[in-house]
C-alpha cells in the first residue's frame, strides 16, 4: 500500500513478520477480530498487472524469490565443512510469499499423519512423536480455510480420503488430454487416480476471475487473481502491509565476538509489549474478539 494506515510513533497489538501464507492467515485473523496489526514484508505488494509470462526472469531469475546476491544463504554439511554459498533455501519474496509462486496443490494431512508413533513405534535418537491434536480435531479449519481461499476439488474422490464435515466449495479443474491418459492407465493397473485439489479457481468465486488455464502455475504469479496469493490479503482499517525493499541491513562487525544488529530497529513501530500465551489461549483470544 503507498499510504501506511498507522503513524510510526502509533501503537499496535501485533507487529507480523512476513506476510506469506502463514503470515497472511495470521494477519487477517487478527484484524478481523478487532486487533491492530501491522505486518512487515521484504518484499514488495505485487497486483495482477505486475506478473507476466516471463520464463526466464521467474523460472531462472529470483523474480519472485530471495535473490543471493541481496539475501545471500550458505551451506554446509558438517560442522567441520567450509560454509559456502549456496541457495539452498528458496522463499517467496513479496506480501504473499511462497503462495505467489506455489503450483498451489492444495492437499489434507491423513488422519495417520497425525499419530504415526503409535502406529510405527518410536524410533532411537529421534523425537519422534505424535502430535498432541487430532485430525478431528483440526478438520473444521481445513474446512474454513477451504472456502475461505476457495479450493477446486471433487471431495469422495479419493478412497483414501479422511473424512469431510463438506465437499469442496468448487468443482476440480478440466482434466487435460494427458490427464486423461493417465487416468486410463492408471485405472488398468488398479490405481485410483483423481482431480487434485488446487488453490486455484475453476470458476469465478468471491470477485476474483476464474483460471484461464494458461499452464503458468507454478513458479509464476497470476494475473487473473485465480491463485490463492490474492485471497489471504483483503483490505482492512485495522492491518498494514507495509512491503520493504530490504528491510534488514546488518552492521558490519568490528569484532568477531559482537553480534550484528538490525539497522531498522528504529523504524519499526512501537509495538505493545508481547504475551506468552498458549494456543488454546490465543484460539480463546480471537473467538472473544469476534
Amino acid at each position: 500500500m503507498s499510504t501506511p494506515r498507522f503513524k510510526l510513533s502509533d501503537p499496535v497489538d501485533f507487529l507480523i513478520i512476513g506476510a506469506g501464507a502463514a503470515g497472511g492467515v495470521v494477519v487477517k485473523e487478527l484484524s478481523r477480530s478487532g486487533f491492530n496489526v501491522v505486518v512487515l514484508e521484504q518484499g514488495p505488494y505485487l497486483r495482477e498487472t505486475d506478473y507476466s509470462h516471463d520464463e526466464i526472469r521467474y523460472t531462472f531469475q529470483p523474480g519472485l524469490t530471495n535473490d543471493p546476491k541481496i539475501q545471500p544463504i550458505t551451506y554446509r554439511k558438517t560442522a567441520a565443512d567450509p560454509a559456502k554459498p549456496l541457495k539452498a533455501i528458496e522463499y517467496g519474496r513479496q506480501v504473499g510469499g511462497g503462495s505467489v509462486h506455489f503450483t498451489a496443490n492444495y492437499w489434507r494431512f491423513h488422519e495417520s499423519d497425525f499419530h504415526e508413533r503409535s502406529l510405527y513405534g518410536d524410533i532411537p535418537g529421534t523425537g519422534f512423536a505424535d502430535w498432541p491434536i487430532t485430525y478431528a480435531d483440526l478438520e473444521p479449519y481445513y474446512t474454513e480455510a477451504e472456502y475461505d481461499l476457495g479450493i477446486s476439488g471433487l471431495a469422495g474422490a479419493n478412497p483414501f480420503e479422511a473424512p469431510r464435515s463438506k465437499p469442496y466449495p468448487l468443482p476440480p479443474m478440466p482434466v487435460k488430454s494427458s490427464g486423461v491418459l493417465f487416468e486410463r492407465a492408471t485405472k488398468k493397473l488398479g490405481l485410483h487416480p483423481y482431480p487434485a485439489p488446487v488453490a486455484i479457481l475453476s470458476q469465478p468465486y468471491r470477485g476474483r476471475g476464474a483460471c484461464m488455464h494458461c499452464g503458468f502455475w507454478e513458479s509464476f504469479g497470476c494475473e487473473m487473481l485465480a491463485k490463492v496469493q490474492h485471497a489471504r490479503q483483503r483490505d482492512s482499517s485495522r492491518r498494514e502491509n507495509r512491503p520493504l525493499r530490504n528491510p534488514v541491513r546488518l552492521l558490519r562487525q568490528k569484532d568477531r565476538d559482537r553480534c550484528a544488529r538490525p539497522r531498522h530497529r528504529r523504524h519499526l513501530l512501537r509495538a505493545k509489549p508481547p504475551r506468552s500465551i498458549s494456543a488454546r489461549q490465543s484460539n480463546r483470544l480471537v473467538r472473544q474478539r469476534r
